[in-house]
C-alpha cells in the first residue's frame, strides 16, 4: 500500500520513493500511515487521467518518530527531493530550516480533483520543510505529485511527517486578457487553431511575446489566467520544434526575470498567485530540454 499517490514512476524519482520507503519500514522509526482517495467525478477526467472506473489517491501521510542519532532517514528524503533539480518534470523546490529568528513561510499543499482541498506546512518556526512539485506526464502536465517532510528535532529525539498529495494545477477554463487588442486577437487566434492545426514558423514568438508582456502588467487573476495558455503555447511549440535554440534561451531568461521578480518570500501565500508561476517554471522547464538533432 506504500505510496498508493503515485500510480507510475519515473527513473527520476527513484531515489526519493526509496528513501521515504526505508524511513516508512524502518525499525529505527515508528511510523503511522494514513491514506485518503478520491474517484475522479466526471467520466470526461476520467478518461482524460487514464483512470476510468479506478481509485486514484490524492492525501497520504507518514507520522513519524524516531531518536535524533537516526536521522539519516530524514536526511536522505531531504537530499533526494533536492536532487529532483534534474527531474525534467520538477518544477519547483521550496525548503526551510528551524529558526528562533526567521519565520518559515506557510505553504497549502494541495490535493484533489479540482485542488480545492490542502494541508498547511509552515505554521510554526521550530519545524523544518521541504517540498517538491513534479508534473505528472501522463496527464499533459495538468496533474502534479507534491512530495513534503515537515519535522522538527528536540530532546533528543525527532517527529515528523512525509506528505504525498496530487492534484490538479490550478488552471481556469475561461480566456480573458484585458491588456491591449493585439494580445487579445493573438490568443483567439491560438485557441482557434488547436488543436486542428498550430501556429507556423515565425507566428509563435509573437504570441509568446503578447502573452509574456500580458502578464507583466496584469493583476494576479489575469496572471492566473493567461499563465497556464502561455505554458500550453510554448510546450506545443517545442514539441513542434517551432522555436530556434536562440528564441528558447530568449524566453527562458525572460521568464527566469519573470519569476524572481514575482517571488516575495514575505508575501502571504495566494493559491492564484502560486499557480501562475507553477506554470511559468514548467514552462522554464520545457524550454530548456534538450532539442532534436537535425
Amino acid at each position: 500500500m506504500l505510496l498508493a499517490a503515485v500510480a507510475t514512476q519515473t527513473h527520476a524519482q527513484a531515489d526519493l520513493l526509496a528513501a521515504i520507503d526505508r524511513l516508512a519500514q524502518s525499525k529505527k522509526a515508528k511510523v503511522a500511515h494514513s491514506v485518503s482517495y478520491s474517484r475522479p467525478t466526471s467520466d470526461l477526467v476520467a478518461a482524460q487521467l487514464g483512470t476510468a472506473g479506478s481509485m486514484k489517491s490524492m492525501l497520504e501521510t507518514y507520522s513519524f518518530t524516531m531518536k535524533a542519532e537516526d536521522a539519516k532517514l530524514v536526511d536522505d528524503i531531504v537530499q533526494a527531493m533536492y536532487a529532483q533539480k534534474d527531474n525534467p518534470d520538477c518544477y519547483r523546490i521550496e525548503g526551510y530550516t528551524a529558526s528562533s529568528s526567521q519565520k518559515p513561510r506557510a505553504w497549502n499543499l494541495v490535493y484533489g480533483e479540482d485542488a480545492t482541498s490542502g494541508i498547511e506546512i509552515g505554521k510554526n518556526n521550530v519545524y523544518n520543510y521541504t517540498f517538491v512539485n513534479i508534473a505528472d506526464k501522463s496527464t499533459a502536465s495538468q496533474y502534479r505529485t507534491c512530495y513534503c517532510i515537515e519535522w522538527r528535532e528536540w530532546m533528543k529525539k525527532i517527529d515528523g511527517r512525509v506528505i504525498i498529495t496530487y492534484a490538479r494545477i490550478p488552471r481556469p477554463d475561461t480566456v480573458y486578457v484585458k491588456n491591449d487588442k493585439y494580445s487579445f486577437d493573438l490568443l483567439n487566434k491560438w485557441k482557434q487553431t488547436l488543436p486542428k492545426e498550430f501556429l507556423k514558423m515565425g507566428e509563435v514568438m509573437p504570441l509568446i511575446n503578447a502573452l509574456r508582456m500580458a502578464l507583466i502588467d496584469a493583476d494576479p487573476d489575469d496572471a492566473y489566467v493567461v499563465a497556464p495558455f502561455l505554458y500550453k503555447v510554448i510546450k506545443d511549440a517545442v514539441d513542434k520544434d517551432l522555436l530556434t535554440k536562440e528564441e528558447r534561451d530568449i524566453v527562458s531568461q525572460q521568464l527566469k526575470r519573470a519569476i524572481t521578480s514575482a517571488e516575495l518570500p514575505s508575501k502571504p501565500y495566494d493559491q492564484n498567485a502560486q499557480a501562475t508561476l507553477d506554470y511559468l517554471r514548467l514552462a522554464v522547464k520545457v524550454l530548456e530540454q534538450p532539442q532534436p538533432l537535425p
